[in-house]
């Protein structure tokens, strides 16, 4: 299995976001965590988060988020 993680813009209502999610059927186990947008961009760079596709979406939400 792999981890995705995703970021939400400041002042989004995350507040259903947090569980487990996924198909059954499928054996998903998909957990959901909430987490600021700061703390995001600084596991990117202390090792808490590692794989490339996620640091460049955080970053570039970091980059962007003003234009959102």
């Amino acid at each position: 299995g792999g981890v995705f993680r995703a970021a939400a813009p400041e002042g989004a209502d995350l507040s259903a976001a947090g569980g487990i999610h996924g198909l059954a059927h499928e054996h998903e186990d998909i957990r959901a965590v909430a987490v600021p947008l700061d703390e995001a961009l600084a596991a990117t760079t202390d090792g808490r988060i590692r794989d490339a596709k996620t640091m460049l979406m955080i970053q570039w939400l970091a980059i962007n988020k003003s234009k959102l």
